[in-house]
């Protein structure tokens, strides 16, 4: 009867931990701290999450802060922006990118100003970029998780 027990943990604890989206190989990894109040899933969501590409960036150049001077040369990017804040203090990272398969894993972490924090106050447009040396043609989906692994959004890719 303890051995039936045993058994049944441990293929609870297999499978818990295959439904991790933490999968596959890391291909980048940020070790900066941000400090500062963590922002929620919520306020994260209200900024912009993509995948560049060399056929993406000429309709996007315009639209996203930071890539105007952007050259892909046959490889990717992945953009995370917070959008528009009314002051200063706020903070957004690329922590982790990870590659299972066809899809890419990217974990993104936002701060914003501590309470007690002199910012200025002003409006900007924190984001982070980072460029792979993998082709478009790689990836098919890529998922946009917090460190808690709260799912900010999903990008097919075509």
């Amino acid at each position: 009867m303890k051995y039936k027990i045993i058994i049944l943990n441990l293929l609870i604890v297999l499978a818990i931990s295959g439904c991790n989206l933490r999968q596959g190989k890391v291909i980048y990894n940020n070790t900066e701290k941000l400090e500062g109040r963590k922002l929620s899933s919520e306020s994260i969501k209200q900024g912009q999450m993509k995948l560049i590409t060399p056929n993406s960036i000429g309709q996007l150049r315009n639209k996203l802060r930071g890539i105007e001077n952007l050259s892909l040369n046959n490889r990717i990017a992945v953009y995370a922006s917070l959008g528009e804040r009314s002051s200063g203090g706020f903070q957004i990272k690329i922590k982790e990118i990870r590659k299972k398969d066809d899809n890419l894993i990217v974990t993104v972490k936002a701060v914003g100003p501590s309470p007690n924090q002199a910012v200025i106050q002003m409006i900007t447009y924190p984001y982070d970029i980072v460029e792979l040396s993998l082709k478009e043609k790689e990836i098919k989906k890529v998922f946009f998780l917090t460190p808690a692994e709260d799912k900010l959004k999903m990008i097919n890719i075509n």
